[in-house]
């Protein structure tokens, strides 16, 4: 079968390449689908630069690694372990964990069952697939971590981009008083377009905490969703301080006394959530002095970050609109001062930490995971919300795709497959 293989991690997408590979076979609990279109997003770039090296672990696995994580398709076949749950010829959406290692920029794949949900019939296999993302970070955040209720209101950042677009639609479906930040003409007018209930500030003109302020009358908002994620790789992450005067509202802060200085760093979490600190004599990666040449080997991190597409909110400034009781969710890094915990806890405030790869990391968690992703199915069937799908690219096209991925401001890219 045809899949878009990573050959190495580079900053270019020609570290992607269409190669034929083993079609894989279903056993046990999996179900072979028949892959039809496959969503990128900004963690397909992380991947693709070796953010994630310390969890793939690619530099030391023997089968090609295939990205691609947001899919729809359609049921090839079915292990002796999957009847009543589906059959072939079935269409299915499901979201696939990072460390797969056989993802959905290909024909076929054999994945557990448990990660599928059926698709409405009336909801194309582009529309289904852009919206798994969105959905889990939506889902995620207002429903899990802010109880979002009908009056509240939210400001989500970056309103137009892959997630936001959705979130949006979400939560003025749920009742909600929605704020969101725009950067350009194209994403003021998609908004605009999108629905009249929205707030739209547009942070290239205006400043955001006083639009806040004047929209809120000074009240501040409810909740903060920040869709911005990690966007450098791990190695440009332990050479970067831990002092960011950009993210602590241009003011620099430090850690407290005798805080080591790796604790700040979100990619060192182990996958059991414990703080893993190099050896002394190693970087993160596991390379001491005599280790192999980082630079010269294919999946080397790449040092070079990409253009930026979210917006890096400052600490300050969120923990500042924040209304009392509120909550800020975030994808991204976020290093508080003692002032800003201060300020946090006068308010009864809080963070929260958004990584939608949990839902199908912690098994545990499947049965929410696909109740999300059903709800979501049946808001698009009923036309409840819509994705937004700005390009769509035949897998041969996939170095194209993964470029336009880097300046998109505006809804999603989708793969088409077969």
């Amino acid at each position: 079968m045809r899949a878009a293989v990573l050959t190495r991690y580079g900053s270019n997408a020609s570290a992607l390449e269409v190669r034929k590979v083993k079609k894989p076979t279903v056993s046990g609990d999996r179900v072979l689908v028949r892959v039809c279109a496959c969503a990128i997003s900004q963690l397909d770039l992380t991947v693709r630069h070796g953010g994630l090296e310390d969890v793939l672990h690619l530099r030391t696995r023997e089968k090609e690694f295939i990205p691609g994580y947001e899919i729809s398709g359609i049921v090839a076949k079915i292990g002796p372990n999957v009847q009543g749950w589906f059959q072939e010829g079935d269409e299915v959406v499901g979201f696939l964990p990072i460390d797969a290692g056989a993802g959905g920029c290909a024909e076929f794949i054999a994945e557990p069952y448990y990660f599928f949900v059926k698709k409405p019939s009336v909801v194309t296999h582009a529309e289904a697939a852009g919206c798994i993302v969105p959905a889990l970070r939506a889902y995620g955040a207002m429903v899990y971590k802010m109880r979002l209720a009908a009056g509240q209101s939210i400001l989500i950042l970056d309103g137009a981009s892959e997630a936001g677009h959705v979130q949006i639609q979400l939560a003025l479906h749920w009742g909600a008083r929605v704020l969101a930040t725009v950067s350009s003409p194209e994403e003021h007018q998609y908004l605009k377009e999108l629905s009249s209930d929205i707030v739209v500030i547009d942070t290239s003109t205006a400043n955001l905490p006083a639009a806040v302020e004047r929209e809120t009358d000074g009240q501040g908002v409810d909740f903060i969703l920040d869709n911005a994620q990690m966007e450098v790789p791990l190695a440009s992450v332990l050479n970067q301080s831990s002092t960011d005067a950009g993210r602590s509202g241009g003011k620099e802060e430090t850690p407290p006394p005798g805080t080591p200085a790796f604790v700040s760093n979100v990619d060192l979490l182990s996958p059991r959530g414990g703080v893993v600190a190099p050896a002394e004599g190693q970087d993160a990666l596991g390379d001491g002095a005599g280790g192999e040449d980082r630079e010269s080997h294919p999946f080397a991190p790449a040092c070079e970050a990409e253009p930026k597409r979210s917006t890096r909110l400052p600490v300050r400034e969120a923990v500042l609109m924040l209304a009392p009781h509120g909550a800020w969710v975030t994808g991204s890094d976020v290093f508080l001062s003692p002032s800003d915990c201060y300020i946090l806890h006068r308010k009864s405030a809080s963070v929260a930490f958004l990584c939608e790869q949990t839902w199908v990391l912690a098994g545990y968690q499947v049965g929410r995971y696909l109740h999300i992703l059903q709800d979501c199915m049946d808001l698009l069937a009923q036309e409840k919300i819509k994705a937004k799908i700005t390009g769509i690219y035949k897998l041969e096209k996939i170095q194209q795709a993964h470029r336009g991925l880097q300046t998109a401001r505006v809804g999603r890219i989708v793969i088409k497959i077969g």
